[in-house]
């Protein structure tokens, strides 16, 4: 059965800024660009994720745009000259283990072996921070799944996009930012108790959030919406809103969560 994945343009910077590291250039015709295809070029169709197998929708492949079938030949491939950075930004249903405190960053990716060359990272300013984006560059058919694991001195940010799924381990930040839905999965462990003094949680379209092992001090802001699950431990107060089926539990900390707001189809779990 084939397979697919499909990258959404990367926002550019609105002051121009972008510092970039990529472990091969994109061309043309890896992209699939309207350049090499011409003005008509058909999108890549969206593909879903059943029992952790990425299958392709309804719909048929431009022909102009590249598509390559996983050879099962592993590759493991170290990625060199990324720039600085502390987030990171993951679409293409990739898997990527973050761990926070090394003393050198680095960057390595991993899956079929012809595959691996599509597997882009890239570092880029968004919202006054470097992050570090990493996604799949053309349509491709996984027989291993695509992953890669970074280690990095300082980590405080995270966008999860595409079902992809993250795990952080020992983070410690003075605030952290979770962004992520369609279906991602974002874990997050702190070096100690408490990991940080706050947390701002954004959660949609069933994204899943375990921060149970991330302590914070003082607050916990959440938006979360279309039965988008986040797990705390707050020990400070949680304030923000709960809708759309969704759900909030934060019976691992000690703060109330008497200030958010939560309509009639979501529930919230506190301390009393």
């Amino acid at each position: 059965m084939a397979i697919t994945r499909e990258h959404r343009a990367i926002p550019r910077p609105t002051d121009g800024a972008m510092e970039a590291s990529l472990a091969r250039p994109r061309t043309s015709s890896a992209l699939g660009t309207s350049s090499a295809c011409g003005a008509r070029a058909t999108p890549l169709p969206r593909s879903t994720r059943v029992g952790g197998t990425l299958v392709l929708l309804a719909g048929l492949l431009a022909g102009c745009q590249p598509y390559v079938q996983g050879n099962g030949v592993y590759l493991e491939e170290r990625r060199s000259n990324v720039a600085s950075f502390a987030g990171l930004h993951v679409e293409s249903g990739v898997e990527v283990t973050v761990t926070a405190g090394a003393a050198v960053q680095s960057v390595t990716v991993s899956g079929d072996a012809n595959v691996v060359p599509f597997i882009e990272t890239q570092v880029q300013t968004d919202g006054g921070r470097q992050v570090l984006h990493v996604w799949i560059s053309t349509a491709f058919g996984g027989t291993i799944p695509p992953r890669a694991v970074v280690e990095v001195p300082s980590f405080e940010y995270v966008l999860a996009t595409e079902a992809s799924r993250v795990n952080a381990k020992k983070v410690a930040a003075t605030s952290f930012v979770v962004v992520a839905d369609q279906g991602s999965n974002v874990v997050l462990e702190g070096a100690a108790a408490p990991a940080g003094e706050s947390m701002d949680v954004k959660l949609s379209t069933r994204a899943l959030l375990d921060a149970t092992a991330y302590a914070v001090s003082r607050t916990a802001s959440v938006d979360l919406t279309s039965a988008s699950i986040a797990r705390l431990h707050s020990d400070g107060p949680v304030t923000g809103t709960v809708t759309g089926g969704s759900q909030l539990d934060n019976l691992h900390g000690t703060g109330s969560c008497s200030a958010v707001v939560v309509d009639g189809t979501s529930t919230v779990r506190c301390p009393p």
